[in-house]
């Protein structure tokens, strides 16, 4: 179909939310419907040897890496309750976990050989301020994710390369697509 067939996906997610629900519904697609050998994991929180760990253990349980989803999140806090502290923790779930799980993908694709997907799931926070949730920490963390994102897929190829569009993200089909935003918010931008 998409050409996913003998791919090995890592799909990263948070411990609830919509990292967490939506992420889940890609794994059961991927592993269950199409057949793609798939872990889905809750990505530890401010530890790089860990997130090194993480990945590694995909690839000794399944034998290879091609594909890895990350979108992993935090809670919310409002701006008038967001301490230091904990902008400083949104940003490094968000921006940081995600950094190390992809720069740790992306060492050990270009180690097997085969190249492989880095797909970075946004959400729609990261390009407009949801009205009433002044969450200024969680909105400037996700408006990070083009940015980090980009300058991933600035590395010469073929190193670094709603689940409908994570299954096309991670077929073949979408190997000329490097780099870029795919806004996909049901509309909601339109507004």
């Amino acid at each position: 179909m998409l050409g996913l067939d003998r791919k090995v996906a890592e799909i990263t997610g948070g411990p609830r939310g919509l990292g967490n629900n939506s992420m889940a519904e890609a794994y059961e697609q991927l592993h269950f419907e199409f057949s793609i050998d798939a872990e889905f994991i809750v990505l530890p929180e401010g530890d790089d040897i860990a997130v090194q760990g993480v990945t590694d253990s995909v690839v000794r349980n399944l034998g290879l890496l091609d594909v890895i989803i990350l979108s992993a999140g935090v809670d919310i806090v409002h701006a008038d309750e967001c301490s230091p502290e904990k902008f400083c923790r949104v940003v490094d779930v968000s921006l940081t976990v995600h950094f190390s799980a992809a720069r740790a993908a992306g060492k050990l694709m270009i180690a097997i050989g085969r190249g492989g997907s880095i797909i970075f799931v946004g959400f729609v926070s990261g390009f407009i301020v949801n009205w009433p949730n002044l969450q200024c920490a969680y909105n400037l963390s996700r408006r990070g994710y083009p940015s980090l994102e980009v300058s991933k897929s600035r590395t010469p190829m073929p190193h670094w390369p709603n689940s409908g569009c994570a299954l096309w993200l991670a077929s073949h089909a979408s190997s000329c697509s490097t780099g870029s935003d795919t806004l996909i918010d049901g509309g909601y931008t339109v507004v």
